[in-house]
């Protein structure tokens, strides 16, 4: 097996293990979306922080590759992965939050600065 292979094993098993005890005690499944929801609402910020830092290494590379045309579509694609990953992610936190309050009346569970409509 590969190095790599064994390494996203190992953080896969890490992170069930790690996350069974938040849902140990959850009785309903509202409780159950909720213990998700409080991590995910954890998780989110650190994720876009890293997409901004993967996005800001992608500039720095493409303006210090002056000469070097490899270099700076390498740094062309990290901007552009960039900009993906921090679409994907503010969409799908969107997303969980208007589903959230669809489904569980109005509450949008730690999600403090969704952006809401009065109607």
């Amino acid at each position: 097996m590969k190095t790599s292979t064994k390494i996203k094993t190992f953080l896969f098993t890490l992170a069930t293990f790690a996350s069974l005890p938040v849902f140990a005690y959850a009785v309903t499944f509202e409780d159950i979306v909720n213990r998700f929801l409080e991590l995910l609402s954890l998780l989110v910020p650190v994720l876009i922080s890293l997409a901004v830092i993967g996005f800001l290494y992608g500039v720095v590379r493409y303006l210090f590759s002056a000469g070097k045309p490899e270099a700076r579509m390498e740094g062309a694609q990290y901007m552009l992965y960039g900009i993906i990953a921090l679409f994907v992610m503010i969409s799908v936190w969107g997303l969980v939050a208007i589903l959230q309050a669809t489904i569980f009346d109005g509450d949008t569970g730690g999600f403090e600065g969704v952006p809401q409509i009065d109607i």
